[in-house]
C-alpha cells in the first residue's frame, strides 16, 4: 500500500473517531445525561466534542499532507512535529476532562441529595511518560527528515 493511501485511510480514521463518533454520541445522548455530565466535569460536553472535532480535522489534514509531500520537504517535517504535539494536547484535554492546564490532576465535585462527594484523579506520571513518548516521536521524525535530506543531497548532480 502506498504512503498516500495510508495517509488517506488514517485521515479517515481520525475524522471518524474524533469528529463523527463524538458528535453522533452527543446527539444521541439524552439531554439529562449530557447536562449531568457537564455539571460533574465542570465543562460543557458540547465544547469538549467541538474541541475533539477541530483537533480531529487538523490531525486528518496533517496526515494527508504528510502522505502527499516528499519526506525531504520542510512541510513533511512541520507536519511530523505538529502531529505528536496535537496528540499530546488532545491527551491532556481528554484525560483532564476538558481542562488541559491541570496537567492530569483533576478534581471532580459531585453533589446529590444534600451530600457531596469529591474525587481527585492524579495521572501526571502517565502524562509525563506520554510526553517522553511524543518527544521520541518528534526526534524520530527529525531523524527521518534528515536522512531523506541527506539521501537527496547524495543523488544531486555535482558540477
Amino acid at each position: 500500500m502506498s504512503r498516500k493511501n495510508k495517509a488517506i485511510i488514517s485521515a479517515g480514521i481520525y475524522v471518524l473517531l474524533l469528529v463523527v463518533l463524538p458528535s453522533v454520541g452527543l446527539a444521541m445522548a439524552p439531554a439529562d445525561i449530557v447536562q449531568y455530565a457537564s455539571i460533574i466535569f465542570g465543562k460543557g460536553l458540547r465544547s469538549i466534542v467541538i474541541t475533539f472535532s477541530v483537533l480531529g480535522i487538523i490531525l486528518g489534514c496533517l496526515s494527508v499532507v504528510r502522505g502527499v509531500v516528499k519526506e525531504e520537504s520542510y512541510v513533511y517535517l512541520i507536519s511530523g512535529i505538529l502531529m505528536p504535539v496535537i496528540w499530546y494536547y488532545l491527551t491532556l484535554y481528554g484525560l483532564g476532562f476538558g481542562r488541559p492546564g491541570n496537567f492530569g490532576r483533576t478534581f471532580i465535585l459531585m453533589s446529590r441529595d444534600g451530600s457531596t462527594m469529591s474525587v481527585l484523579i492524579d495521572i501526571r506520571i502517565i502524562l509525563v511518560i506520554l510526553g517522553f513518548a511524543f518527544a521520541l516521536e518528534i526526534a524520530s521524525t527529525l531523524v527521518e527528515f534528515l536522512a531523506a535530506r541527506e539521501k537527496v543531497g547524495d543523488t544531486a548532480p555535482e558540477n
